[in-house]
């Protein structure tokens, strides 16, 4: 599967069980990037993508039930636990917010192979990072 995470400058990803912080043209992005693939996530990550996009699907054990090539939008470090990681894209806020959730994934295996940056409607800079 194919790995989805936002995290900021210090790798928080939640702070009390909360998302730190999310964006409309971040989901844009996600949207653009998983293009008729499967988007799997959380039923609490669905209430910020709402019905847009007709490829998600819905399930709190999404991260052991996507398959080869599926994406994954993980807001919960803890299910960055499971083996089947192929790739991960990194969203980056550039911005540090209260976490008490951090991004602990081993990426030393992984190889950097593209990187860009947009402007985002709540955040002036989003960088965007693809590993595998």
């Amino acid at each position: 599967m194919i790995g989805i995470v936002c995290i900021d400058d210090c790798g928080g990803m939640m702070f009390n069980n909360r998302r730190q912080s999310m964006d409309s043209k971040l989901r844009e992005d996600v949207y653009r990037t998983v293009g008729n693939g499967k988007l799997w996530m959380s039923n609490y990550s669905k209430g910020q993508f709402g019905d847009e996009f007709e490829n998600i699907v819905v399930d709190d054990d999404f991260c052991n039930k996507a398959q080869v090539g599926d994406f994954c939008f993980i807001e919960n470090p803890k299910d960055l636990k499971v083996r089947n990681i192929e790739q991960l894209i990194v969203y980056k806020w550039n911005r540090v917010y209260p976490a008490d959730a951090k991004f602990d994934f081993d990426m030393s295996g992984m190889k950097l192979i593209g990187t860009s940056e947009f402007s985002g409607t709540s955040h002036e800079r989003i960088s965007k990072e693809e590993w595998k």
